[in-house]
């Protein structure tokens, strides 16, 4: 059996890229192959073992540099969709330096491309598989001035269990931040109940601080719960249907996933 068939990149491509010289380092080298950072080491140790001419060569040790472009007017505009992305970074998000990185797995993987779309990132987006066997897809991107707003809003690369209600005033834009972080780290569900056979339950997780704060911009009809060190909103039936009714009021152009439930879409 020829073990190239078991590579999920083409090698001879990988080689190619690697013997450019005009791709300084490994990064580039990856981007320009479609696959992840670390896997060039496992295909230089690859193509050494099956005797596949690479050439002996030191690559520069830069960083992330900004090599592809974003609407950086846009994102930092007060568009409903810009206060969506900023919420769903809150929830689902990983900063890192004046990086961010978006991950989405199963069957919310699309979200990573309408944000492409949305923002004109250029970046490319990663496919893979996580452990569990779930398609997984990310991508990274780097915008200075996105990153500095995301810090002023208390969004940090450590906000787990620290991060705090946001300085929003203004309710539509505190509801399409809410729901960013629905649509990255809730759940909408229409279950079978008794004699309902549609119920209606929405919830989020995160910290106290957060939890009480979309509770107010929602008219403090939901409940309170912790679990493990986080907290719980939950709304149940007519209640969860008039919160999910405000939050996804606004038409941003696209529907997630979770708004298609509550639409029953």
């Amino acid at each position: 059996m020829d073990k190239r068939k078991s590579l999920k990149y083409d090698i001879n491509r990988f080689a190619q890229c690697y013997n450019d010289m005009s791709l300084p380092t490994k990064i580039d080298v990856a981007e320009k192959v479609g696959m992840p950072r670390r896997s060039v080491n496992y295909y230089e140790k690859w193509c050494e073992k099956q005797g596949i001419y690479l050439v002996n060569r030191s690559f520069n040790k830069g960083r992330f540099t900004q090599k592809y472009y974003c609407n950086t007017e846009k994102l930092l505009s007060d568009e409903p969709v810009v206060w969506w992305l900023i919420g769903f970074i809150a929830a689902d998000g990983y900063l890192r330096g004046d990086r961010i990185t978006i991950s989405q797995s199963k069957h919310d993987v699309g979200l990573v491309d309408t944000i492409k779309d949305e923002f004109s990132i250029e970046n490319p987006a990663y496919e893979m598989v996580n452990s569990a066997g779930n398609l997984t897809k990310k991508i990274d991107f780097k915008c200075e001035e996105f990153t500095e707003r995301l810090l002023s809003l208390g969004i940090t690369n450590k906000k787990s269990l620290t991060i705090k209600r946001p300085p929003i005033v203004n309710r539509r834009h505190a509801l399409c931040f809410i729901r960013g972080y629905v649509d990255g780290d809730g759940s909408v569900g229409r279950y079978k109940t008794g004699a309902c056979e549609d119920y209606l339950k929405f919830s989020v997780v995160g910290t106290e601080d957060m939890m009480l704060y979309f509770n107010n911009v929602l008219g403090n009809t939901g409940n309170i719960y912790r679990t493990r060190g986080f907290y719980t909103l939950v709304f149940n039936g007519s209640k969860a249907d008039r919160v999910l009714n405000d939050i996804y009021s606004e038409s941003l152009g696209f529907q997630s996933r979770k708004e298609k439930i509550f639409k029953n879409n």
